[in-house]
């Protein structure tokens, strides 16, 4: 990890953009993030027990990769994805004093469908006792950045009128996908659940989506892959290996890749966020890393960076409205204060949601 990151410190800047951060290229979004809810697994694993599942010397990754503790799903106990995405949907509505009944639109945004066929928004809305509605469901899948992707596209749809009060759902079991025979990722992901509620900004609220930017790097789309499960290797080729459906990673290439493209994505996302980042009280990004989270001290100073790796490790899609909601829960991150959702997501895509919670 000394030789990563001396070799991230080394890497060359770009030129800055010199711009005002009041100056946006697209229309300001009067839509708010009106509450957000949780579900974790009942079940939690040290990192010294992961270690010895696996019969590794104790701290040899827990120490590298800053998880002291996960969670696991025990799908045979009933937490399924669309299970657990059902309870933190639950949590959502009851903080926002709404009825699962007052929602016009269910976003499931996730890297892992509980099946290929159906989407999973169905099941959710089934469980959330909405089976015979009609209220509109569909999927965004964008990786780590399906949240953030949700969150563009929905409050977009908000903005026009065509929607009013949305839930967007992320919840991963990635420990099914989890290859033993590669621990650097098998002692590193988590599983759990998050979700938000987004509605139009009532009056007399400050709330809004500020900004919002995707950048997509496809050369980097094979750094970070499960390359089975569709249908190149789908699992009644004969060919198709246990390996092929499992999470792998080249980190290192991940890492360095965005870091050398994050300077001038970065400026995208809020010009002058090279420079400092005065303009936010909040910094929530996806949590990819021990490693990658040093990285992001580059830019954005500890104090001011939610971090919940250690406690929940990667949890994929659910790794942001995890933070997001954690932040909230202990009055860190307040109504009013200016937020950065910032992450990178296998494809390669960098990307950052500014908004006034």
């Amino acid at each position: 990890m000394v030789q990563l990151w001396a070799c991230i410190e080394q890497l060359s800047t770009p030129p800055r953009v010199q711009a005002d951060p009041n100056s946006h290229h697209e229309p300001v979004m009067n839509v708010q993030i009106r509450a957000t809810g949780h579900y974790l697994p009942r079940r939690g694993l040290t990192g010294a027990e992961v270690e010895a599942e696996l019969g590794l010397e104790p701290g040899s990754f827990a120490d590298r990769n800053g998880v002291a503790h996960r969670h696991r799903a025990d799908q045979s106990a009933g937490e399924t994805t669309s299970q657990m995405g059902t309870w933190a949907a639950e949590d959502a509505l009851q903080r926002a004093n709404m009825d699962a009944s007052d929602l016009d639109l269910i976003v499931f945004a996730s890297a892992g469908p509980e099946q290929v066929v159906p989407d999973t928004a169905p099941f959710i809305q089934q469980k959330l006792g909405l089976g015979n509605s009609g209220i509109t469901c569909f999927s965004v899948h964008s990786t780590c950045l399906s949240f953030l992707t949700a969150i563009d596209v929905v409050g977009s749809l908000i903005e026009t009128g065509r929607y009013r009060q949305a839930l967007i759902v992320s919840s991963e079991v990635s420990s099914v996908a989890m290859n033993p025979n590669d621990p650097k990722t098998y002692t590193l992901f988590g599983d759990g659940a998050a979700a938000a509620i987004l509605t139009q900004t009532p009056p007399g609220e400050s709330s809004r989506i500020l900004r919002a930017h995707f950048s997509t790097f496809g050369e980097a789309a094979g750094f970070t892959q499960i390359p089975g499960c569709g249908t190149l290797r789908h699992p009644n080729i004969p060919s198709t290996t246990f390996a092929d459906n499992t999470f792998q990673m080249d980190g290192r290439e991940v890492l360095l890749y965005a870091m050398r493209h994050a300077p001038t994505v970065l400026d995208k996302i809020w010009p002058g966020l090279t420079q400092h980042c005065d303009d936010f009280e909040w910094i929530v990004p996806h949590q990819p890393s021990l490693v990658g989270m040093k990285a992001l001290t580059k830019y954005f100073p500890p104090e001011k960076t939610i971090e919940t790796l250690s406690r929940y490790g990667n949890c994929v899609s659910a790794s942001l409205p995890l933070s997001l909601d954690h932040a909230m829960r202990d009055a860190r991150v307040k109504r009013g204060d200016r937020c950065l959702l910032f992450g990178t997501g296998a494809g390669l895509t960098i990307a950052g949601i500014s908004l006034v919670l």
